[in-house]
């Protein structure tokens, strides 16, 4: 790659002295091998003019100074000279040899003047200087970072593929209304044929169906025969008959999918009438015949249909109040209109449209009453990565269309299982979620037949249990995440922030390379008289975590007043001010202080005796409280235990703040040892990426290099072993900020 800008002047190539050109990428080209020493240190500075400079090293001072997540520095003492300061020289190409191998040096970032010489100081991985605009949903951290390498540099990316560890864990129990409540906060119960009733998640009439005959209201004609469902009609004879039937929603349905059905008789003769829907006092004209007008026995959706004149744009049908469909004659036009059965409908939903008895004077198999309705609970969001999960669920029947799913990757992870009450699933890639799926489903048309329109899917589903269990390991994720920075930046936030890697840039004969690994995966062995060791070792383990995540909401949790005694709630650590209790009939709203008390911190309502609620009434409580867990070492008494309490606002349930208490723990539970090396200033320092082991060291731990400060009589670097707490919990912030962000 070239033509890169570096400190605004194009790094293009240049020549060198002996015919060979040298590209910004650091590699050389047609460079006889005789041209660099084999021994100690060798400089080439290139000058825009296409002269190559070879500057006199000084023979003490020279240092290689390496960067944890950053660009390496080299110092080089040369022969005191102001010539390196001229604008021309401003970030040159440089190459660095040591011993004839080639030194990790691109340009010439500063100079220094000291007494009796010059000390240049070079710098490495210009291209990882580069702006990059990239965007992550979901990978692996080392592979956004590969590939970010691979495609915006000519640097090779040696990446290690992390170890990781292996767990599984349960993150949605549900079995009352409360856990219901809390898996569907995401699903629009008011709009949709589900509802939570004594611990269970059960479908709601999404079809309403009547005989013509049946009609609550009438004056009308009638005729019978055979082919009609029931052996009957009515029909619209005159002006003044009508026909009247009163349906009640028992959910809100959308006035886009209100569907007014009428299975209407053969008749070439039609009398004029109307076809109207009343909400709420309010008619809607749908459609109007004229007379004479001529139909064909079918299901005619006067709603929407395109023979309607007039498609219904009326409010939307709300829960449990009643609606009409009116047939209305209007004009002594036309013979009759003849109409065998009526439906309203949610038309979100597929029916079976029979025309059919399925004997004569017999019944139609449909529409059915109840729909089939797959749907997505909220997503389990999670501190680890998820790789697989298992769901068991507990349905009243697995007949019908009834199936089962999990995924962590929305409809392209998705793996269900039909008639079944378990489903189990090792994902494609990794995420940082989990999701459960339920379809719910009336009984197929060949079950439980009854002696009435319609025949089948009269009876809907319920389950009443689900358990969801994550297969998990530590595999740290870049999730949701948009970056606009130098491409150096971006990988130390990769590195530090979303995960726990080192990365390290490096250069040879065949061009740059960067070095990338988790910490500790990759150790080396130094002897301990190699340089000045101080260590400090911190003993203050983490036995018990607390964590304090966010707010959360429950919405209609019942409780059975009990005057003077408390009731439990689903949950503790109440938020002062969110707290209502009401009636779930007449919606009447108590008064704390006047009807009942409330302890925020044991989450418990107590009926007052004086009050309004009466004992043994069952109400409905709305409330706010603070998620928590807490992990604490088996063998370790909570009274003794030295506990670490953190608040991670991104955590929305329990069993996350749980799953984040657990990795403070087992990442604190560890004496945490610092260590100062002080290294002779040409010291070969090992690798950066790698941990080190010292030998006859009173630990036996690796210590991992954070930080190499290089100065005129030494190198000094800091590191540690084990991943500070802190590091795990800006970790842990960072995803669940980026799933938050994902809606």
């Amino acid at each position: 790659m070239t033509g890169f800008t570096y400190g605004g002047r194009a790094g293009a190539t240049y020549g060198g002295e002996d015919g060979g050109t040298y590209g910004i990428d650091g590699r050389i080209d047609q460079l006889s091998s005789t041209r660099v020493p084999a021994s100690g240190w060798y400089v080439e500075i290139d000058h825009p003019s296409g002269a190559t400079h070879t500057p006199s090293i000084l023979d003490d001072g020279a240092q290689v100074v390496p960067r944890v997540n950053g660009l390496p520095r080299i110092r080089i003492p040369v022969s005191k000279s102001t010539k390196w300061q001229a604008d021309a020289f401003e970030l040159a190409p440089v190459r660095v040899w040591l011993d004839g191998e080639r030194q990790p040096a691109e340009v010439l970032l500063d100079v220094e003047q000291r007494p009796g010489r010059t000390v240049l100081v070079t710098r490495g991985g210009e291209q990882l200087r580069e702006r990059v605009e990239t965007e992550f949903e979901s990978k692996p951290v080392h592979v956004a970072a590969e590939e970010l390498i691979a495609s915006e540099t000519d640097y090779a990316a040696h990446v290690d593929v992390p170890v990781t560890t292996e767990t599984e864990d349960v993150v949605q129990d549900v079995d009352t209304d409360a856990d219901w409540a809390a898996v569907t906060q995401s699903v629009d119960l008011s709009t949709r044929p589900l509802e939570i009733v004594d611990g269970q998640l059960q479908q709601q009439q999404s079809c309403f169906v009547s005989e013509a005959e049946d009609a609550d209201r009438k004056d009308s004609g009638a005729d019978d025969s055979d082919q009609y469902s029931r052996g009957f009609i009515e029909q619209i004879r005159q002006s003044t008959h009508y026909l009247e039937w009163d349906f009640t929603p028992e959910y809100t349905i959308p006035s886009e999918a209100v569907g007014v059905q009428l299975l209407e008789v053969n008749d070439s003769d039609v009398h004029a009438c109307d076809i109207i829907l009343d909400v709420g006092g309010a008619e809607y004209t749908l459609f109007s015949f004229s007379g004479g007008e001529g139909v064909q026995r079918g299901w005619f959706d006067a709603a929407s249909d395109s023979r309607s004149s007039s498609p219904y744009d009326g409010p939307d049908l709300p829960a449990g109040e009643t609606v009409t469909l009116i047939v209305r004659g209007t004009t002594s036009s036309g013979t009759e209109y003849g109409i065998d059965v009526v439906a309203l409908a949610d038309m979100r939903y597929e029916y079976t449209w029979d025309t059919e008895v399925h004997e004569p004077g017999g019944f139609l198999d449909g529409p059915e009453l109840y729909p089939v309705e797959p749907t997505r609970l909220d997503r389990a969001t999670t501190v680890q990565s998820v790789t697989g999960g298992e769901l068991t669920t507990a349905f009243d029947h697995v007949d019908g269309e009834q199936s089962v799913g999990i995924t962590n990757d929305g409809d392209d992870a998705l793996v269900t299982a039909s008639n079944s009450e378990t489903v189990t699933a090792d994902f494609d890639s990794r995420t940082g979620s989990i999701q459960a799926e339920l379809t719910l489903s009336r009984r197929p048309l060949d079950q439980n037949a009854q002696s009435a329109t319609p025949r089948y899917g009269y009876e809907g589903q319920s389950v009443s249990s689900l358990t969801l269990t994550g297969y998990f390991d530590d595999m740290p994720l870049v999730l949701n995440r948009s970056f606009d920075a130098r491409l150096v930046d971006v990988l130390r936030e990769l590195a530090e922030r979303l995960g726990d890697f080192v990365f390290a840039f490096e250069l040879d004969d065949d061009g740059g390379h960067v070095e990338w690994t988790r910490r500790e995966q990759r150790t080396t062995t130094v002897d301990a008289s190699l340089a000045d060791f101080e260590l400090v070792t911190t003993r203050d383990p983490i036995e018990r975590a607390i964590v304090y995540g966010s707010n959360q909401t429950v919405r209609r949790e019942q409780i059975t007043a009990d005057h003077g005694t408390p009731v439990s709630l689903q949950h503790k650590r109440l938020s002062e001010g969110t707290v209502d209790v009401y009636n779930p009939d007449t919606q009447e709203t108590y008064e704390q202080g006047e009807d009942y008390t409330i302890s925020h911190r044991d989450g418990t309502i107590t009926a007052l005796a004086d009050g309004d609620l009466v004992d043994d009434a069952t109400y409905r409580v709305d409330y706010e409280f603070q998620t928590r867990g807490e992990y604490i070492l088996s063998d370790v008494d909570p009274a003794d235990a030295n506990t670490e309490v953190k608040d991670i606002t991104g955590l929305t349930t329990d069993r996350a703040c749980g799953q984040a208490a657990m990795r403070i723990v087992e990442t604190g539970k560890e004496p945490r040892h610092e260590v100062t090396a002080t290294w002779p200033p040409d010291a070969d320092l090992p690798p950066v990426t790698d941990a080190l082991i010292v030998e006859e060291f009173p630990i036996d731990v690796p210590i991992q290099t954070r930080q190499v400060e290089g100065a005129p009589e030494e190198i000094v670097t800091t590191g540690g072993s084990r991943r500070p707490v802190e590091d795990v919990i800006t970790e842990i912030n960072e995803r669940f900020s980026s799933l938050s962000r994902r809606v």
